[in-house]
């Protein structure tokens, strides 16, 4: 990955929290504190963005004949037999 500059302007009292943020949690750089922030944000705007598809997809497959009990049910059953293989592998 290329490295450019980025120029930023800020409040004095952001650019203190920058610095003290970036000593408390041991970055090397206030950079990489930032490089941190823009990453995690980045990460759970694309994690929206994928329980919104699933949500819309489950929208749109209609309503399941399956009482929910039942539906929970299989589900617990499904999440224990993956945590079961996962263990084992």
């Amino acid at each position: 990955m290329t490295n450019t500059t980025m120029r930023v302007s800020m409040p004095t009292e952001i650019r203190k929290a920058i610095k003290r943020l970036s000593k408390k949690h041991n970055y090397a750089s206030e950079s990489g504190f930032l490089q941190h922030l823009v990453r995690r944000e980045d990460a759970i705007d694309r994690e929206k963005d994928k329980l919104r598809k699933l949500i819309t997809q489950g929208i749109k497959s209609g309503i399941s004949g399956t009482p929910p009990e039942q539906f929970f049910a299989d589900l617990e059953k499904e999440i224990k037999q993956a945590a079961k293989s996962k263990v084992s592998s």
